[in-house]
């Protein structure tokens, strides 16, 4: 492709920024809502089940009481599991027994997937903070040059091109950190090579 301008790539990247950071936010918001979907089937359940809990604290009270309780268990099985809990149970015993046991924990892990979902989401979405707050002191008109570089080379470059003359080395991990966490670049496991990836590749051929 022909040479683009950092100016060009910098609105694009101010752009792909402004999405990233607002995706994030609303999982974050949508996984903490969701969390409390889980708290809300156990109160159910004890208004079914039980009243005693009810009646001593009423509905939301009993909710709150409930959630407390249930919420650290919640996230702690979505960070241990790191995915779906249906995944990780799966029962091999074609027994009559087991097939009825079998049936009742596939219930029971069902409510817990259930459950799970916004703790899972919540969990993601600060992990994605997380990695966004360590990248954070690249500026993006920097990342822009590197882009520029790369587009511009036909093959893969060896990863110091991208500094300046005289740049700190020190940068340079910061902005290839940057450049893979949001897709921009991709680099060889040797460490030694690094190139555009396709996908970006392509939004700048659109953009240009």
């Amino acid at each position: 492709m022909k040479p683009v301008a950092p100016l060009t790539i910098l609105p694009l990247l101010k752009k792909m920024h402004r999405i990233h950071l607002a995706q994030t936010i609303s999982a974050l918001v949508g996984g903490i809502i969701l969390s409390l979907l889980g708290p809300m089937i156990v109160t159910v359940s004890f208004l079914i089940f039980s009243l005693s809990l009810i009646l001593d604290h009423g509905f939301w009270g009993a909710y709150w009481i409930i959630a407390a309780v249930t919420l650290p268990i919640f996230f702690g099985i979505a960070a241990w599991l790191r995915g779906s809990v249906l995944e990780h149970a799966v029962r091999d015993d074609d027994s009559i027994g087991g097939v009825i046991m079998g049936r009742f924990i596939a219930r029971v892990l069902i409510v817990v997937e259930v459950a799970n979902i916004g703790p899972r989401l919540t969990l993601w979405a600060i992990g994605r903070l997380r990695d966004t707050w360590r990248v954070r002191q690249v500026r993006l008109g920097r990342i822009a040059q590197c882009v520029a570089t790369l587009a511009a080379a036909h093959t893969s470059i060896d990863p110091t091109q991208l500094l300046f003359p005289g740049e700190a080395p020190e940068q340079l991990p910061l902005m290839m950190r940057f450049l893979i966490f949001h897709q921009i670049a991709d680099l060889s496991k040797t460490g030694d090579r690094v190139w555009i990836t396709s996908w970006f590749r392509g939004r700048l051929e659109k953009a240009a």
